[in-house]
């Protein structure tokens, strides 16, 4: 009696040889060698961040300038190193109070003063103190130091009269080199010395040191003009100083 051998169907074989496939490949990846998969082996977006270590990426696996603002939270980031002194810069929250530029602060001087006014302390720092006021419609300005021993140069240029002898301007160069506490120096006077030489239209400025190694170095305008800025005071003095 003869035996015969079946023959599996074409659909069986298919079926057979994708087990063997299977079978063989998953035998594969488990015995793959330490270090053999590369990015060629790797679906592309098949690596997400639940699948990363935390704080397994170093900056050395981070490519040069590929990251941008939008991936920093910059509120976890401290004060660049200058920044810290460009915001000195701006400590003043008005006009009248001192701000830091490098070690030095400025002070705006703004005196407007009726007819009459008795002289006030418009600045008092570094050592040096200036005092303006409203005598008779004309403004004066004043210094004075709060030690001896002190120095004050100062220079003034005023209008005037042109005539034939002068193109209408004033200067005036002056100093005190021995700038005690008990010495008044007039710094709108030609002179220094003589009454009655102050006027309006002046421009000038000043540098005062002490042994104390304090140096004040001030600008300052005056001018008596009831209708300025509106009509706002007879006398003006006008001006910034910087004590460093």
């Amino acid at each position: 009696m003869k035996k015969f051998i079946r023959i599996p169907s074409p659909s069986t074989g298919v079926s057979l040889l994708a087990l063997f496939i299977a079978l063989t490949s998953t035998a594969y990846a488990a015995s793959l060698p330490k270090n053999s998969v590369g990015g060629k082996q790797i679906k592309k977006n098949a690596v997400t961040s639940s699948k990363i270590k935390t704080s397994g990426v170093l900056s050395s696996d981070v490519k040069n300038d590929a990251l941008t603002g939008d991936d920093i939270n910059e509120s976890t980031l401290g004060a660049v190193p200058n920044a810290t002194n460009a915001t000195n810069a701006t400590n003043a929250t008005n006009a009248v109070t001192a701000q830091s530029v490098g070690g030095s602060n400025i002070t705006k001087i703004n005196y407007r003063g009726e007819n009459g006014t008795a002289p006030i302390t418009v600045f008092d720092a570094g050592g040096l103190k200036l005092t303006a006021g409203c005598a008779g419609s004309v403004p004066t300005l004043q210094a004075n130091s709060s030690t001896d021993n002190a120095m004050i140069h100062w220079q003034i240029g005023r209008l005037t009269a042109v005539t034939a002898a002068n193109d209408g301007t004033i200067h005036a160069y002056q100093e005190e080199d021995d700038f005690d506490i008990a010495i008044n120096v007039d710094l709108l006077s030609l002179n220094n010395t003589t009454a009655g030489t102050n006027d309006d239209s002046t421009q000038g400025t000043l540098t005062y040191s002490n042994a104390a190694g304090s140096v004040v170095t001030v600008t300052y305008m005056v001018e008596d003009m009831n209708n300025a800025f509106g009509g706002t005071g007879d006398c003006h003095v006008i001006g910034n100083a910087i004590v460093s």
